[in-house]
């Protein structure tokens, strides 16, 4: 049940004698909009309270209380406690006519709203000021928001009732276009029944065997020939099935042995991708090797990179023991033995023995 139906149903003895302790009358049912234009705004602004509930004895309320928590009702109960206040200029409550009491709240949230006609005129007034325009935008003191009612959903006035009045009038003209074409369709249902009954009053079933003795009896010479052909195409269904069993099976194990060379291929392919790995890290460390060598080549002394020294060296150093010996004494006479490491002494060596050479070939051209 929707909150429209809870309203609707009876409370007291002003509400069809629901329970006589009560005596209600809804909100929508007392008020009045004056001026015709502005009942969009005064629907905006009454749209929650139009199931208020109006307690005309103010005693009433805890029993009115009881029912609405048994019946959950969710609107507002409360007593018509005041008449409506002197409204001010411009306000809502200045185009309202209440027709007996209702709460004074009410009659505040009415008064404190100005009227304008639209947005611009609204923001020209004093920032605390509410106010909401003919079709339904409001400004209070959270903000502003569209709150307008739809002209079929006014509840509040005669011109409401109007309006509700053409609705259902309205809906009543298109009922009956309704009943009108269902009546035109039963009359036509109605007719081709009687049609479809007076076939088959008339209808003569040993004539009917008459006629079609021949049809029947020619089926009966040929069902032999049929059932011989049923036969055969059941045998051929029978053997196409047997070979479609067959292909299936012959594609399971055609998957099956796909599958297990699917797992070779990758388990083939993981090795080869190792041994590819190790291809690469191998090539990479005889690159090193060789420009290692290249460089270890380079550097030596030229006069150890002849044939006749590299022959020499190895008689002398017979394998790669004597070598690391070698070196390791070397190293230690380096580090324990005094040497030159001005890097000039290498020049002056080559001059010295330049000059050597060249005094002693002056003496020997010198000596007779």
């Amino acid at each position: 049940m929707n909150d429209s139906e809870r309203s609707s149903r009876p409370w007291g003895s002003a509400c069809h004698g629901f329970d006589s302790r009560v005596d209600v009358q809804w909100l929508r049912s007392c008020g009045e909009v004056a001026d015709p234009g502005w009942q969009g705004a005064v629907e905006s602004m009454l749209s929650p309270y139009r199931c208020l509930v109006l307690l005309a004895r103010e005693s009433d309320r805890a029993a009115a209380w009881e029912i609405g928590e048994r019946l959950r009702y969710r609107h507002f109960i409360t007593a018509a406690e005041a008449e409506p206040a002197a409204p001010e200029p411009g306000s809502v409550l200045e185009i309202v006519r209440f027709t007996g009491s209702a709460p004074q709240w009410l009659f505040k949230l009415l008064n404190r709203v100005q009227r304008v006609e639209d947005v611009q005129a609204g923001d020209r007034l004093p920032a605390a000021q509410d106010w909401i325009t003919r079709q339904g935008y409001q400004r209070e003191r959270r903000g502003g928001r569209y709150i307008g009612v739809a002209e079929g959903d006014y509840h509040f006035g005669e011109l409401a009732r109007c309006m509700r009045l053409a609705a259902s009038q309205s809906e009543s003209r298109e009922i009956e276009s309704q009943l009108a074409r269902l009546e035109q369709k039963r009359h036509g249902l109605h007719g081709s029944i009687l049609e479809k009954q007076a076939a088959i009053d008339g209808f003569d079933a040993a004539k009917m065997l008459a006629a079609r003795a021949e049809e029947f009896a020619v089926a009966e010479r040929r069902f032999p020939e049929h059932r011989d052909q049923a036969q055969g195409a059941g045998d051929q269904v029978a053997a196409a099935n047997r070979e479609r069993d067959a292909a299936v099976d012959g594609r399971h194990e055609a998957q099956n042995e796909f599958d297990r060379a699917r797992v070779q291929q990758q388990r083939l392919q993981r090795e080869i991708a190792v041994i590819a790995q190790n291809l690469q890290s191998r090539q990479e460390e005889h690159n090193k090797r060789v420009r290692q060598r290249r460089q270890e080549r380079i550097s030596l002394p030229p006069a150890w990179r002849g044939r006749e020294a590299l022959e020499a060296l190895r008689a002398e150093y017979p394998n790669e023991s004597n070598v690391g010996f070698r070196v390791k004494e070397l190293e230690l006479r380096f580090g324990t033995e005094e040497w030159e490491t001005d890097e000039n002494v290498v020049t002056l060596r080559d001059k010295l023995q330049a000059d050597l050479m060249a005094m002693q070939l002056e003496t020997n051209q010198e000596t007779p």
